[in-house]
């Protein structure tokens, strides 16, 4: 979207899942949602793990907001930017914690990020923030109904890469799956109890 003149940060005001964004401005007003580097946290990824932002500096990513004449959308940010940043900091954590991830097949490739190299287990890395708001019930149905479309799961990581402070941690059985979810950083450094369970994923 254009703002008139160039910027790299934006507050927006939306109903619903951005089926209406009812006010733009380049100023913050009660009630507003943000675009930019601050809200979605680069900076402290960057710290935590210097060798990611040589990662996205070797591939060409961005790392960080340059003022431009055009901005992403919200819908854009949320849903399209924030999961590729989510997949692609994620990815790079479990390269460091040497455990290998595989690229999933064509019939799979919509329900989850990642394979664990020759195991059951399938990955699905998450940017959420804190405020995300979810039934936790409905969506451990919707898992397990995405793992009905792959060939060999038994296992489900669900991988929130975003730092919001809260060490979430959970493990649930439903459906014959099982669903482990976590977070990958936690108040700037990665979590001791989720780099513990992502090392045991080699004993499954």
């Amino acid at each position: 979207i254009a703002l008139g003149e160039p910027t790299n940060k934006y507050y927006y005001e939306q109903k619903g899942d951005f089926d209406t964004i009812t006010k733009i401005l380049k100023e913050k007003f009660d009630g507003a949602s943000c675009v930019s580097k601050e809200d979605v946290n680069l900076d402290s990824i960057f710290l935590t793990w210097s060798r990611i932002k040589d990662m996205f500096v070797e591939n060409g990513y961005a790392t960080e907001f340059k003022e431009g004449d055009y901005i992403m959308s919200p819908p854009l940010y949320h849903n399209i930017y924030k999961g590729a940043l989510g997949e692609k900091v994620g990815h790079e954590i479990f390269k460091l914690l040497e455990i290998p991830l595989e690229e999933l097949d064509s019939e799979e490739h919509e329900l989850f990020d990642y394979k664990v190299s020759d195991k059951p287990i399938y990955v699905d890395f998450k940017y959420w923030k804190e405020t995300t708001l979810f039934d936790t019930e409905d969506y451990h149905n919707k898992v397990v109904e995405k793992a009905k479309g792959c060939k060999n799961i038994k296992t489900v990581v669900i991988a929130n890469v975003r730092d919001t402070g809260h060490n979430v941690q959970s493990e649930v059985t439903k459906g014959g799956i099982k669903i482990i979810e976590l977070s990958l950083i936690c108040n700037g450094k990665l979590s001791h109890e989720s780099g513990v369970k992502i090392l045991n994923l080699k004993n499954e």
